[in-house]
C-alpha cells in the first residue's frame, strides 16, 4: 500500500469553545483518549452530545440551533437538538465542527473533535517475501511480523485528515440516452493556491459503483478550473458493476431501482489494465429477485488504469468544486454510484495532518495444512493439490481486526514440466528467470502468472533477464520473428 493518503486538513478548535457568554463542549461515546481524539473501528457509530453552558443568557437548548459538520459534504444542516449519530464507515481522519445559535441572546459558541479511523495495514512485504505456490509433498514457511526488519513485515495504516475530498451519499445512475449525471465534492482546505504541478500529485479516483452494462457508461471527472478527463471510455458490454439488481444481461426492468450491491473502484497511474479489460466471465446473477439466475461477466474489485492520464489535470487548482460525471449512452440498465472520492499524494499534506496506526498481534488462523510455528511464522505442508486458503488475523493498536486472504497454490509435481521443446536454455535464480537463445534474432517473452495475468512481455536477441514479483508457478511463451510459439511452465521458488 503506498504513503499516499486522503488530502485536506482542518485544523481543530480544540475540545471547547466559548462565544458571548455561551459555552459548548463535545461529548462522545465512544470518549476521546488522553490527547482527546476519538480512535474507532471502520463501521463504529459514535454518539455525540453537546453540553452547553448557558451562564446568565436565559437561553436552553429549546431555544438554541445546532449545526453538525462531519466534513464539508457529510452535514446533517441545522438540529434544533444537541445530540447526533453518526457512522463512520470509510478509513480517514476527520474533524467534526458544532456550531451553535442560542436564539434568545444571538450568542454563538463553536467546538470540534478529532476522529481517527484506521484501515488495513500495509500488507505489501507479505506476498513478495511469502511463497505463492507450492508442490505436493513439499514445505513451506510463511512469515509475517510488525517488525520492520524481519520477513513479511505487516507495516502500519498511514492516514490523514480531510475536510472533504469524499461524497458519500448516494447518485441514482437511470437509463438514459446520452444523459449525464452528476455528484460534486467542495475542496477548500489545502493551501491557498495549491494546485496540482503533475499526474503523480494525484493517488488515486474511486467511486463504489453498482450497475448492470459497463458498455454504457462514459465516466469523467472534471476538476475546479473546468478541466476534465475521462476515468472510463464506453466499453465493456453487458460487464457488470458489483452485484445489480437486473433480470438478465441486457435489463430490460430499468424501471425498478432497487440498489444493488456496490464494488469498490479506483483509477490510478500504477493501473495496468482500464476497467472493461478487467470483466471475467462467467459470475452468476440473481435475476430480479430470484430465485433463476442468469450468467453474464463482472469488473472484479481493484484499482485500474484511466482512459485519460492524470497529467490532464496538471494545473488544475486543488481547492474549488470537483465533479464526477456518469454519462448512460444506451437505453435499458441502470445503476447506482455509492460514493466517490479524490486521494492526493501525501506530499500535498503538511505533517500534522498525518496519522499512524501500527499493527500489534499478528497470527495464522488454524488450518490444517499447518504442521509447525505458531502465531505470524508458520510451515505449511498441502496435502492435496489445488488451493490453500490461509488467512492472517492483523490486529492493531485501535483494536480493529483485519483478516487478510492469503492464497496458496498447489500443483502435483508432475504437471510443472516442458509441454513442448523448446530452442532455449532457460535458468532460474531465486526469483529471476534468465532466457537464453543461439539464435541472432529477436524473439518476444511472455510471461504469465498461474492465472494467466501477464507478469511481463519483452523482446530481446540472445538472452533476457526477466525479475519476478513473487514466487509461484509461471507460463513462458516464447515467440520467434516467424510468428512460431514454443511454451514452458516453471516453478520459481
Amino acid at each position: 500500500m503506498k504513503s499516499n493518503l486522503f488530502a485536506l486538513l482542518f485544523i481543530a478548535f480544540g475540545l471547547c469553545g466559548f462565544s458571548q457568554g455561551v459555552s459548548v463542549q463535545l461529548l462522545s461515546d465512544p470518549a476521546p483518549d488522553t490527547d482527546g481524539k476519538v480512535r474507532v473501528c471502520s463501521g463504529t457509530n459514535i454518539e455525540f452530545t453537546a453540553v452547553v453552558d448557558y451562564g446568565t443568557s436565559g437561553g436552553s437548548d429549546e431555544t438554541t440551533e445546532f449545526a453538525w459538520s462531519f466534513g464539508e459534504n457529510v452535514s446533517s444542516g441545522v438540529l434544533n437538538f444537541p445530540q447526533r449519530e453518526f457512522l463512520f464507515a470509510y478509513e480517514a481522519g476527520i474533524i467534526i465542527n458544532l456550531n451553535i445559535l442560542e436564539t434568545v441572546s444571538g450568542n454563538t459558541a463553536s467546538t470540534s473533535m478529532s476522529i481517527e479511523v484506521p484501515g488495513e495495514p500495509d500488507i505489501s512485504d507479505l506476498f513478495t517475501d511469502n511463497p505463492g505456490a507450492v508442490l505436493l509433498g513439499e514445505q513451506i514457511d510463511l512469515n509475517a511480523s510488525a517488525v520492520p526488519s524481519e520477513p513479511g513485515y505487516v507495516a502500519p495504516f498511514n492516514g490523514s485528515y480531510f475536510a472533504s475530498g469524499m461524497y458519500l451519499f448516494t447518485t441514482f445512475l437511470p437509463d438514459g440516452s446520452g444523459a449525464s449525471y452528476e455528484s460534486s465534492i467542495e475542496i477548500s482546505g489545502a493551501g491557498a493556491g495549491a494546485t496540482i504541478s503533475s499526474g503523480d500529485d494525484i493517488a488515486e479516483i474511486w467511486s463504489t459503483l453498482e450497475h448492470s452494462y459497463l458498455g454504457d457508461l462514459d465516466i469523467e471527472v472534471e476538476c475546479p478550473n473546468g478541466t476534465q478527463i475521462t476515468l472510463q471510455e464506453q466499453d465493456g458490454g453487458s460487464c457488470n458493476l458489483g452485484f445489480p439488481w437486473a433480470t438478465s444481461p441486457v435489463d430490460g426492468s430499468s424501471s425498478n431501482i432497487t440498489p444493488g450491491q456496490g464494488f469498490l473502484y479506483s483509477w490510478s497511474m500504477d493501473g495496468e489494465i482500464s476497467l472493461d479489460e478487467g470483466c471475467v466471465d462467467g459470475f452468476e446473477f440473481i435475476s430480479g429477485d430470484g430465485p433463476n439466475i442468469y450468467m453474464d461477466s463482472q469488473a472484479q474489485s481493484g484499482t485500474y488504469a484511466p482512459a485519460e492520464d492524470f497529467e490532464g489535470l496538471a494545473g488544475c487548482p486543488v481547492n474549488g468544486e470537483w465533479i464526477m460525471i456518469f454519462t448512460d449512452n444506451i437505453g435499458a440498465d441502470n445503476g447506482y454510484s455509492f460514493g466517490w472520492g479524490v486521494t492526493f499524494s501525501s506530499e500535498l499534506l503538511p505533517p500534522d495532518s498525518l496519522y499512524e496506526v501500527a499493527p500489534i498481534d499478528i497470527s495464522w488462523e488454524e488450518n490444517p495444512t499447518i504442521v509447525g510455528g505458531a502465531g505470524g511464522n508458520v510451515t505449511v505442508e498441502p496435502v492435496e493439490t489445488g488451493i490453500i486458503d490461509m488467512e492472517l488475523l492483523v490486529i492493531d493498536e485501535v483494536g480493529c481486526e483485519y483478516r487478510i486472504p492469503y492464497p496458496i497454490d498447489v500443483y502435483d509435481p508432475l504437471s510443472v514440466e516442458e509441454l513442448d521443446d523448446i530452442p532455449f536454455q532457460i535458468v532460474i535464480s531465486d526469483k529471476t528467470v534468465t532466457v537464453r537463445s543461439d539464435c541472432e534474432e529477436i524473439h518476444q517473452l511472455d510471461v504469465m502468472d498461474v492465472r494467466g495475468a501477464m507478469t511481463s512481455s519483452e523482446r530481446f536477441i540472445g538472452q533476457i533477464n526477466v525479475h519476478l514479483p513473487q514466487s509461484g508457478v509461471y507460463m513462458l511463451r516464447m515467440t520467434d520473428s516467424q510468428g512460431e510459439t514454443s511454451t514452458r511452465r516453471i516453478m520459481v521458488q
